[in-house]
């Protein structure tokens, strides 16, 4: 192997060094040749509930495809440089040999696609993060990667709702997951109106199940083969239109948001590479992976074949560069030819190429295009673009698939690898390749030859062999369908196929194809490229095993593994049956309850690979399952459910669906049931209260209208009408056979035709019915009919109680048909009568005479008159339930019976069957009868009932025989409004946000009696006060301020303010005023008011009024007073508080105050003679004002006493006393 890669590695390169030489000179650059924009109608209805496609549509599809077997534009290939292209001989690049890197992997999944009626279906698919989407011509199909069908087939044009053009349904749909924007594409030309267009969707989410947004296009010319490829700035499309332009772009930003007029861009390709027939169209490049560099222009790719156009073989790339703000900025020009290893696409000159077994029809290898869909990636320091197309490796119409790998790491594109992959005497074409985000390459095919029918199959390089740019496809081939018959009547095949990556994890391989086998049909599988292990997988013969009973597993692990590892989580079990954990396929026990997860680890010479079903196992005390038969009914006409509920069962209870009858059922059954409307039903058991089985849309309920067709119908009701239905006369040269058989157990079926007419002819040999008496045509006819000789009434009389109706027509005459009604007799009679009379207000009476055959009789009753079949075969006993309704109440061979203890004034139903020994059941007859009515009684208890303050309810109990009605005086309190006999008054109360104890009243009223009344006591909640806000902070203008207060109590409000006035009192939530007068003060001052509600602390909030501006004055600024000691009275003028000072002994002043007073100031007399004064200073908020107080002098004034004094004779000294105020001498 080692010598093998050296060898293709210097081949490669030697052709490398030839061929990749790359011609630098640019073309010239094109303008728009047209701009528009499409028109969105709106958003689609979700895809999942879009029907599929009918049996009548696809036969249409046939139709118009058998009108276009052959493409009659198609014409004579032409090769005029053949004798001197190259190569002269083999392919130089053809890889002969297969890889063998590892061993040949099967596929991960491999599942059928959908069936096309056209030459060719124009197969393509691709793989989202949850789902892989698939689009033939001309329907498409969703379905979710293990291949479990979610929507479709359906009609491709209904994806595009009414966007102009989407009335036909023309082909060659294209469907892309957007990876960047994490949503699907969808495209589908329409040629039926002029002008043609583009049908473009866009899925609304990542869901293709649900809505997508729908655009319409104008195109010029035909957009035929169009093909698409996603940027981040845009949807580009090439197309083959020869007489328009042919390349595109759409404005994706747009059409990912719904928006409404999204522009479209488009040119005519002046360096089209020349068409060897006619036919060509330039593909653009599909963004896989991160995305392009920012602002990279759209790039396309063509090749140049040198027999056609002279030259080189070149590979050709332009650039659309897009400028949306405006358009008619946007250029498109051919940027590179770059020269590859010469091929070969020469099958001849016209469209039959590659050979098939056991046929002389050859197919198409469509060997002129770049195959769908060249492939971009962004491997951030290296760019890569692969590609393929189909050539003659030999020049023997031996096909084979040329691919190449270009790189761009700056500056231009180069090929970095390119190969011919052709590794045996098959043709192999239709590829489709791309790159994964591993440098892994995977490229899928179709492959036939004289001695292989067409099949599709894949192969790859690995990561290893790409590092080495080898150009082989080291990987073995692996084989998604191997082909057992060849196409015969046309040549076109397939057109385009897809490979693409799964998103989900950059790896993953899916590809789709067609086939031939019975139509053109087609095959969806992925896989994975690289030395594998295997694709392990497994499956249990039970995953809901009862406690300790075996469960057999089954290895279905592919990739031929040689060892097998088995682990359970918890692993409480036990191997059995000489089985172990390294066991193929081990049989377990689980001996606990619980989910298991079950992993089994494969290996081969791959590796090992494991795979865990989590959850996988479920061992329960009871697993929930059922059966149904049949699950096809006509309505009104029963099915038969079955418990298969596994382990310890001991309680059922089933729910039939919409408009069953009986909806439900509490027994284990079986059950016997009908539905009175069409439509699917879903139907779902619940086993011991926790374990339920659900099976949606199980029972299908057809109308009971059945037309003339070859089918099988069990019914025992509704109407037969010829093939033309109601309103039309059947057809000419119709052949159907039907058969009717009976929907109960031992009826026949009966046929009665009410109007018959059918082209008269002799011994009925033009048109005519025939009926038999059984199952198929073979059985005993009863008769041959036409014309007016209507069958009348017909009635099977056979074990399996069915007729076969079969209906010719010539080719010319037509008539009306018939109708006739359906319905089933017993084959056991009925009771001949059945009486039921009143005999009491508790007791009806019932009397009945037997069947001719002295059968016992079975009765039931109903409270509806609702009935249900018995089962035959099943033995019921009083108590029981009918499966439909009605419950038994005897069974026996008397003739009467008393049904006691029954309700006044009511009516009952009675049913009664005739049994015979094998217990087969008659169809019965029916009475009923109503008791007398009881004087009315009525009893309420308790009295009353006494509840929390909290919302909730409380019942009173009725004891009565007859109807009441209750009703309740308050509003916080409401009850039921009525009942009849015996019942439950529930009490619905509010919560009592109060504090306060309340009562409502309850009356019942019975007619004839007193009506009776209870009460409802709801305590008081818990006191509660909350006062907001706290404080306010208000100027010194008089004013108002709110307080809210919340309480469910009385509340009360003071103060012992006196510049505030408030709200006194309240109750509940309520809002305390406070109004407050100017403060007129050079001080901020508060008030405080509390609140109280009895039981609680009580709440104070508080009123803040700023400080008035200061102001101080004084009058008289002078004051001047007299000698006398005396008053004097200053006024002060001041908003605030203030002091006096003064420095004079002989006045005394208050030595403060506050605000506007007068003072006293007292002061001595003046003695002196001289004036005397001071200043008494006011003062108060850093202001001042000062007065002066003058004091007269004294008059002056002298005594001196003693006025004589009286002396001795001696010489001495005596004393005067002088009183004055002044100087004296």
């Amino acid at each position: 192997n080692t010598t093998m890669h050296m060898k293709h590695f210097f081949i490669t390169i030697f052709f490398l060094s030839l061929f990749s030489f790359t011609s630098m000179a640019q073309s010239d650059v094109l303008s728009p040749t047209i701009v528009g924009t499409g028109s969105l109608i709106g958003i689609s209805q979700p895809l999942k509930d879009i029907p599929a496609i009918t049996t009548a549509e696809y036969e249409a599809m046939e139709a118009k495809a058998a009108q276009k077997l052959l493409n009659p534009k198609l014409r004579t290939r032409e090769f005029p440089y053949a004798e001197t292209a190259l190569p002269k001989g083999s392919d130089n690049v053809w890889q002969k040999q297969m890889g063998k890197t590892g061993v040949a992997s099967d596929p991960v999944v491999n599942f059928q696609g959908q069936n096309s009626p056209y030459f060719p279906p124009d197969e393509n698919g691709t793989a989202g993060p949850n789902h892989y989407m698939q689009t033939v011509n001309t329907t498409y199909a969703i379905y979710s990667k293990t291949g479990t069908l979610l929507a479709g087939p359906t009609n491709m044009n209904q994806l595009f709702g009414s966007v102009p053009g989407a009335s036909c349904n023309d082909g060659d749909p294209i469907i892309l997951y957007d990876e960047m924007a994490d949503r699907w594409m969808a495209a589908e030309f329409s040629l039926c109106q002029n002008p043609d267009r583009m049908l473009i969707a866009i899925s609304a989410t990542n869901d293709p199940t649900g809505s997508w947004y729908q655009y319409s296009f104008n195109m010029s010319g035909m957009p035929d083969y169009e093909k698409f490829g996603i940027w981040p700035d845009g949807y580009y499309m090439g197309t083959n239109t020869s007489n328009g332009t042919d390349i595109y772009v759409f404005e994706r930003e747009v059409m990912l948001a719904g928006g409404t007029s999204p522009k479209m861009v488009s040119f005519d390709n002046q360096w089209r590479p020349t068409s060897i027939d006619g036919f060509m169209m330039v593909p653009p490049l599909d963004n896989d992976g991160p995305a392009a560099p920012a602002g990279s222009p759209g790039i396309f790719i063509a090749f140049n074949d040198d027999a056609i156009a002279g030259g080189t073989d070149q590979l050709w790339l332009y650039e659309l560069d897009v400028d949306w703000t405006t358009t008619a900025n946007s250029t498109f020009t051919r940027v590179q030819q770059i020269d590859v290893a010469p091929f070969d696409s020469n099958f001849g000159n016209n469209w039959n190429n590659i050979k098939q077994p056991n046929t002389s029809q050859e197919l198409d290898a469509i060997p002129q295009v770049v195959m769908n869909a060249p492939q971009y990636r962004n491997f951030g320091s290296y760019q890569t673009i692969v590609c393929c197309h189909t050539v003659d490796v030999d020049a023997t119409d031996h096909a084979g698939v040329r691919w190449y790998e270009l790189r761009k790491t700056s500056g231009n594109w180069t090929i970095r690898q390119q190969g011919t992959y052709a590794p045996d005497a098959h043709s192999r074409w239709m590829g489709s390749i791309v790159m994964n985000g591993n440098n892994e390459i995977g490229l899928g095919y179709s492959i036939s030859s004289t001695s292989v029918f067409p099949g599709i199959r894949y192969t790859g390089q690995t990561a290893e062999e790409y590092a080495n740019a080898s150009g082989i496809m080291d990987a073995p081939e692996g084989i998604i369908w191997e082909g057992t018959a060849s196409q015969t009547g046309a040549n076109r095949w397939g057109d385009y196929s897809l490979l693409c990556v799964d998103p989900a994890d950059d790896e993953t391989f899916w590809y789709t194809n067609q086939y031939a086998g019975g139509g053109q049909k087609t095959r969806i599988a992925s896989f994975n490229i690289g030395p594998l292990g295997p694709n392990t997988n497994f499956i249990a013969d039970n995953t809901q095993p009862c406690l300790n009973e075996t469960v057999e597993f089954t290895d279905l692990t592919t990739g031929n593994p040689t060892s097998w590892s088995w682990s359970f989580s918890p692993n409480t079990v036990v191997y059995t049956g000489g089985t172990n954990s390294s066991s193929a396929e081990p049989q377990v026990q689980f001996t606990a309850y619980g989910n298991y997860d079950v992993t089994l680890t494969a290996t081969n010479a791959g590796g090992s690979i494991g795979e865990t079903k989590i959850s996988y196992i479920s061992v329960n005390e009871a697993n929930a399952n059922f059966t149904a038969s049949p699950v096809s009914i006509v309505v009104n006409n029963p099915t038969t459910f079955t418990d298969a509920s596994t382990c310890d069962v001991n309680t059922w209870m089933w729910d039939f669906g919409a408009d069953a009858n009986p909806a439900t059922a509490d027994t284990q059954g079986p059950h016997t049931v009908t539905y009175s409307t069409t439509g699917l039903k879903t139907v779902s058991l619940t086993v011991n209260g926790n374990a339920t089985a659900t099976k949606t849309d199980y029972i299908n309920v057809i109308a009971d209208t059945f037309v003339m067709n070859n089918s099988s119908v069990t019914t025992c009701s509704g109407t037969f009408l010829d093939p033309g239905g109601e309103a039309n006369n059947y057809g000419n040269n119709q052949s159907y056979t039907m058969v009717f058989n009976s929907a109960l157990p031992n009826h026949q079926i009966r046929l009665d035709f009410a109007e018959f007419n059918l082209e008269a002819s002799t011994n009925c040999s033009n048109d005519y019915i025939t009926i038999h008496n059984g199952k198929t045509p073979f059985a005993p006819a009863l008769g041959k009919w036409c014309g007016n000789d209507s069958p009348g009434l017909i009635v099977s009389d056979n074990a399996t109680g069915s007729l076969t109706v079969v209906f010719r027509s010539n080719s010319s005459i037509n008539a009306s048909g018939w109708m006739a009604i359906v319905s089933c007799i017993s084959a056991v009679a009925n009771p001949v009568a059945l009486d039921a009379v009143e005999a009491g207000d508790a007791q009806i009476d019932l009397n009945w005479t037997k069947n001719a055959a002295n059968d016992n009789v079975m009765l039931a009753w109903s409270a509806d008159g609702t009935f249900g079949m018995p089962v035959a075969g099943t033995a019921y006993n009083a108590g029981e339930s009918i499966s439909g309704g009605g419950t038994i109440i005897y069974n026996g061979d008397a003739q009467t019976y008393n049904h006691t203890g029954l309700n006044a004034a009511t009516t009952y139903y009675y049913k009664a069957y005739s049994v015979d020994a094998d217990l087969n059941y008659s169809a019965g007859i029916t009475d009923n009868a109503t008791t007398a009515s009881a004087p009315p009684t009525l009893s309420v208890t308790p009295e009353s009932q006494i509840v929390s303050d909290a919302m909730g309810s409380t019942e009173f109990t009725i004891v009565s025989n007859s109807a009441w009605t209750a009703q309740s005086d308050a509003f916080w309190c409401t009850v039921t409004p009525s009942g009849n006999g015996d019942g439950t008054i529930t009490a619905d109360y509010a919560q009592n946000l109060t504090a306060s104890e309340r009562t409502a009243i309850v009356t019942i009223t019975v007619a004839g009696l007193n009506p009776v009344e209870v009460s409802v006591i709801q305590s008081g909640a818990l006191p509660t006060l909350v006062v907001d806000p706290t404080s306010y902070n208000v100027g010194v203008a008089a004013g108002i301020v709110e307080f809210i207060i919340t309480s469910n109590a009385d509340w009360s409000c003071s103060t012992t303010t006196d510049w505030v006035t408030i709200t006194p009192s309240g109750s509940g939530i309520g809002t305390l005023y406070v109004n407050y007068e100017e403060n007129t003060l050079a001080s901020a001052r508060t008030a405080e008011i509390t609140v109280t509600v009895a039981g609680l602390n009580p709440v104070t909030v508080s009123l803040n009024q700023a400080a008035a501006e200061a102001y101080l004055a004084i009058e008289p600024l002078l004051i001047q007073v007299t000698a006398d000691a005396g008053i004097a009275e200053l006024l002060i003028s001041t908003n605030t508080n203030w002091t006096v000072g003064e420095n004079a002994d002989w006045l005394s002043a208050p030595a403060s105050g506050s605000g506007t007073a007068i003072i006293q100031l007292t002061y001595e007399q003046n003695q002196a003679i001289t004036m005397r004064e001071t200043v008494v200073t006011i003062a108060g908020s850093s202001l001042s004002a000062d007065a002066t107080l003058q004091q007269a002098g004294a008059e002056p004034m002298v005594s001196v006493s003693p006025e004589n004094l009286d002396v001795m004779y001696l010489a001495g000294s005596v004393n005067f006393g002088i009183t004055s105020n002044t100087d004296w001498t």
